[in-house]
């Protein structure tokens, strides 16, 4: 199995949920992530020919669960190969076809490309046969034609950090290990500010770190190094919020002048944070964001989630301070 292959099963498993919000912005109509998930390796083992299943471990099948509570299939697939393939698309056919002809499961699919062929996206698999034709369109998302910039959008979903980092991959080979370990460096700081919780944080510098390797082995250690000090992570919404203020001079908790501000909120996050933490986990918090900018009330959003409506007015109120 090839690292790259195994690093993308990794993050992808690692976090199935940021995955899912990340590709699928209306993910919340047809996934309900509450009922959980559950990832079926031995099922797709058995559609695929031996030889195929051992040379394509990116590949990944989860079954997760409708808002009504219907039982469906996901294919992920990572093509990591790098060259255009003029039967992939057939494949996505052949292995959506397997497995509904198996176990009779409704099966949705996502192709991701990382190869660096600006002509290569297949996005269905067709024919025609008297008359008549069979269409499979499936999902895709092609790295190379997602930029940076592009990908602002999505945070403070960590999935556009992985992304960014991916789509530098595709640009390493004319640069220095030294440019490189600058990258490197500057995602992490970007990982940072977000705030997401020092689990999280784990998981990203790791992908971080080996998904664009160096010719130096080194540089991994350098690496390390560099990151060591960064070990104030915030964890909630709120100490995120307060992070950016400290940073970009704008004024949250009691305002009494902007210096006063700053430091009352910044206490008063801590102590919040610490008190309400698990219910600010950033899963949850994505989810309330998403309702909120549909317009769903405080109080459904409460219900729905199962908390109480202080969360979400809180959260609510902090969106609208940093807006």
């Amino acid at each position: 199995m090839k690292k790259r292959d195994l690093i993308w099963k990794g993050i992808i498993r690692e976090f199935f949920p940021y995955f899912i919000q990340f590709f699928f912005q209306n993910w919340e109509e047809e996934i309900d992530l509450s009922r959980g998930y559950e990832f079926l390796d031995k099922e797709l083992e058995q559609i695929l020919p031996e030889a195929e299943a051992k040379g394509r471990r990116a590949d990944i099948l989860v079954k997760v669960f409708s808002p009504a509570g219907e039982e469906f299939w996901f294919l992920i697939h990572v093509e990591v190969q790098g060259y255009t393939d003029d039967s992939f698309a057939k494949r996505m056919y052949a292995i959506q076809y397997r497995l509904f002809d198996r176990f009779e499961k409704p099966v949705g699919a996502l192709a991701i490309y990382t190869d660096e062929d600006p002509g290569f996206h297949p996005k269905s698999f067709s024919f025609r046969c008297l008359g008549k034709e069979l269409k499979y369109p499936f999902h895709t998302y092609k790295v190379l034609e997602n930029p940076p910039e592009k990908l602002e959008k999505f945070k403070p979903n960590p999935f556009a950090l992985i992304m960014e980092a991916a789509w530098y991959g595709l640009n390493h080979r004319k640069k220095t290990d030294s440019e490189i370990l600058k990258h490197k460096e500057s995602l992490a700081r970007k990982l940072l500010r977000e705030g997401y919780p020092k689990e999280t944080v784990r998981g990203l510098l790791d992908f971080i770190k080996y998904y664009t390797p160096f010719d130096d082995q080194k540089y991994y250690l350098t690496f390390d190094k560099k990151i060591r000090p960064m070990k104030e992570i915030p964890n909630t919404l709120r100490e995120t919020i307060l992070l950016d203020a400290k940073e970009e001079g704008i004024a949250i908790g009691v305002a009494k002048g902007k210096k006063e501000g700053k430091k009352e909120g910044k206490a008063e996050g801590k102590k919040e944070g610490k008190a309400e933490g698990k219910l600010e986990g950033i899963e949850l918090t994505l989810a309330i964001i998403k309702l909120l900018k549909k317009k769903v009330s405080i109080k459904e959003i409460a219900k729905k989630m199962k908390i109480r409506t202080a969360v979400v007015l809180k959260i609510k109120k902090q969106l609208e301070a940093v807006n």
